[in-house]
C-alpha cells in the first residue's frame, strides 16, 4: 500500500481494524497479494476512491471500466441523499416492487420492522436465496412505505365525507396518543434540529383477557388501529381519523375517551362525544419531578386517587405561600409548575367514571371489556421506540414516515392486506339545484282580484 507514487511498496502490518483504517485515505493505492473468494483480484492494484465509516469504495487504477471497479458505486444525486448502488439490485431492478413478488416484499418488510436494514436484509438472502442488499431492501420498504401512505391518505379522504368503509360498529372508542423523540439525519437534521417528535396513536374498542401460563391474564387491546407520523397535528388527526373510519362504523359511536399526556395537540379536542382524560402516568410522574418532599407527594398522590382534584390544587398553593421566596426558589418553581399542569387539566385528571360520565356497553359485553387506559407508554415502544430509537439510529422524516406506517400495520393488522386494492375515491356529494324558473318582483301585477278600479 502507499499514499503516493512510491515505486517500493512493502507490507504494512496492521494491530486491528482501525489500524487499518487509518491508512485507508482518497487516493491511497492497495495490492492485494492473496485473496481467498475473488483470486483474480491478486496483483492488480486499486485506488481508494469513496471513505466511509464501516468500509470504503475503490476502482483498478487506469481501467475505469474493469469489473472490478464497477461492481458498485456511490449515487450523489440520489433525493435522499448520497449512498451506495450495488449493481446487482440495479441490474435485477429490486427497488422496483413491481418486479419482486409479493412474499419476498411482505418478508423485506417484516424483517424490515424487527431489526436493521442490513441484518433484515440478511435475513431475506438466507429465506428466499435472493442475493439481497441493505439498499436494495431499503428500496422496497420506501415503496413499501409510501404505498401505505397513499392508503392512508385515501382512508383520510373518505373519512372526511363521511364514507369510511369501516364496518365494525361500536358506541364506545378509546384513543390514547403520545409522542417520541427520534434522531434526524442529513439535510432534515440541518432543517429541523437533531431530533423531531414523532406523534403516535392508538384507538380500539375495548379489551380482551387472555389467559397466560402460570395462570396469569394478559390484557389484549381489542381491534387495535395505529399511526405514527412526524407530519403537523392536523394531518395526524386527519390520517388517525382516516384509518379510525376505515376499521369502524364512525357515524354510531356515542363516545370517544381519549388519554393523554396533557399535551395541547392530544388533549384540545372538544367536541360533544370526546372525553379527555390526563393519563394516570404522567399525572404521577409530575407529583415526582417537581415535589421534594416525600410525605407531601404521598398525601397528592392519596387525595387524586380520591378524586379531590380542588383538595390537591388547594394544598399546592397552600405549599407554595408557605416557602420563603429567598430559600427555596427553585423548589416554588417546581410546584408552580405543578399547580399549572394540574390547573390546565383539571377536566381531565378524573375519569370518566369519577366524573359520573355513563360510558356506553362496548360491542360485545362479557368478551370485549371497559378498558383503565394506561396502554400508551407500552405502544409507543412496541410501535416505533424498539426498532426506530436508540443504537444511534437516525431518520430522515420521509424515511421515518414510510418506516413508522409499516410499524404501525405490522404491529396491528399485519401484512395481510399489503397489496389491497385502494378503496374508490370519494363520491362527490349531491348538491340540491332548483329547477324551478326564477320569479322576480317586477313580474308582479300592482293589483290582484276586484274592486280596484
Amino acid at each position: 500500500m502507499s499514499g503516493g507514487e512510491q515505486k517500493n511498496r512493502e507490507p504494512l502490518q496492521f494491530k486491528n481494524l482501525a489500524d487499518m483504517k487509518r491508512h485507508i485515505a482518497v487516493g491511497t493505492e492497495l495490492v492485494a497479494t492473496f485473496h481467498s473468494k475473488h483470486p483474480d483480484l491478486v496483483g492488480l492494484t486499486r485506488v481508494v476512491t469513496e471513505v466511509l465509516t464501516n468500509g470504503f469504495y475503490s476502482k483498478i487504477k487506469g481501467q475505469p471500466d474493469h469489473r472490478w471497479s464497477t461492481c458498485s458505486y456511490v449515487d450523489n444525486a440520489a433525493v435522499e441523499g448520497p449512498h451506495c448502488v450495488h449493481l446487482l439490485d440495479e441490474a435485477l431492478e429490486l427497488d422496483q416492487i413491481g418486479l419482486v413478488t409479493a412474499d419476498v416484499c411482505k418478508v423485506a418488510a417484516t424483517a424490515a420492522c424487527e431489526t436493521s436494514y442490513r441484518a433484515a436484509a440478511k435475513m431475506v438472502t438466507e429465506a428466499t436465496g435472493l442475493s439481497m442488499s441493505a439498499q436494495g431492501l431499503w428500496n422496497i420498504v420506501q415503496q413499501l412505505g409510501e404505498s401505505q401512505m397513499t392508503l392512508v391518505e385515501r382512508h383520510a379522504e373518505l373519512a372526511q365525507l363521511g364514507q369510511g368503509v369501516g364496518a365494525l360498529a361500536t358506541k364506545l372508542l378509546y384513543e390514547e396518543n403520545d409522542g417520541i423523540w427520534l434522531k434526524l439525519q442529513g439535510n432534515d437534521r440541518e432543517r429541523y434540529g437533531k431530533d423531531k417528535e414523532m406523534k403516535v396513536g392508538v384507538a380500539y374498542p375495548g379489551v380482551r383477557w387472555k389467559l397466560c401460563k402460570g395462570g396469569k391474564k394478559r390484557r389484549i387491546l381489542d381491534n387495535k388501529v395505529a399511526y405514527a407520523t412526524f407530519d403537523s397535528v392536523k394531518d395526524f388527526r386527519r390520517h388517525k381519523e382516516g384509518l379510525v373510519a376505515s376499521r369502524f362504523d364512525t357515524a354510531g359511536i356515542e363516545r370517544r375517551i381519549v388519554n393523554g399526556d396533557g399535551a395541547q395537540w392530544i388533549q384540545k379536542q372538544k367536541d360533544g362525544k370526546t372525553i379527555p382524560v390526563l393519563d394516570k402516568f404522567h399525572r404521577n410522574k409530575k407529583i415526582t419531578e417537581c415535589v421534594g418532599k416525600t410525605e407531601f407527594a404521598t398525601m397528592l398522590r392519596e387525595k387524586l386517587y380520591a378524586g379531590e382534584v380542588d383538595t390537591v390544587l388547594t394544598l399546592i398553593e397552600a405549599q407554595i405561600n408557605s416557602l420563603l421566596p429567598e430559600e427555596s426558589e427553585k423548589e416554588i418553581e417546581k410546584l408552580q409548575e405543578l399547580y399549572r399542569y394540574y390547573a390546565e387539566n383539571k377536566e381531565a385528571l378524573l375519569d370518566p367514571y369519577q366524573r359520573g360520565i355513563e360510558i356506553p356497553e362496548t360491542y360485545a359485553p362479557g368478551e370485549v371489556h371497559h378498558a383503565r387506559l394506561g396502554s400508551m407508554e407500552s405502544n409507543v415502544f412496541t410501535l416505533i421506540g424498539n426498532r426506530m430509537k436508540g443504537r444511534r439510529r437516525c431518520w430522515s422524516v420521509r424515511g421515518g414516515n414510510h418506516m413508522a406506517v409499516l410499524l404501525s400495520a405490522y404491529h396491528t393488522s399485519g401484512f395481510e392486506n399489503l397489496f389491497a386494492d385502494l378503496p374508490d375515491p370519494p363520491r362527490p356529494k349531491e348538491v340540491w339545484k332548483d329547477t324551478l324558473p326564477m320569479f322576480g318582483a317586477s313580474k308582479v301585477p300592482e293589483r290582484e282580484g276586484h274592486g280596484y278600479d
